[in-house]
């Protein structure tokens, strides 16, 4: 499912338009990725947990020469199914 296929199911199962349905998604979304980012986690309705991790400073290598190269810490993002969402999608 794509977002277009996402808008037109939401806004069928709302009984809004696609432009009300596309402007809650977005908001939605925005809303996640606002909290992610500032306080590195959301956890939605028992479906899904987002944390925002830190990530230490590493070797590593250029795979087309190599050569050994630092990768400077960073972030990245872990993504857990809750017990609600597995237990809907997988019986």
């Amino acid at each position: 499912m794509n977002k277009k296929d996402l808008i037109r199911a939401v806004a069928e199962r709302s009984g809004t338009t696609d432009a009300v349905s596309t402007d809650v998604i977005n908001a939605f979304w925005d809303v996640i990725t606002d909290t992610v980012s500032s306080e590195g986690r959301i956890k939605a309705w028992g479906m899904i947990d987002v944390t925002r991790t830190a990530t230490k400073e590493r070797q590593g290598f250029n795979p087309k020469t190599r050569q050994p190269i630092t990768i400077p810490a960073g972030h990245s993002l872990r993504v857990k199914a809750l017990t609600s969402l597995k237990s809907t999608v997988l019986g």
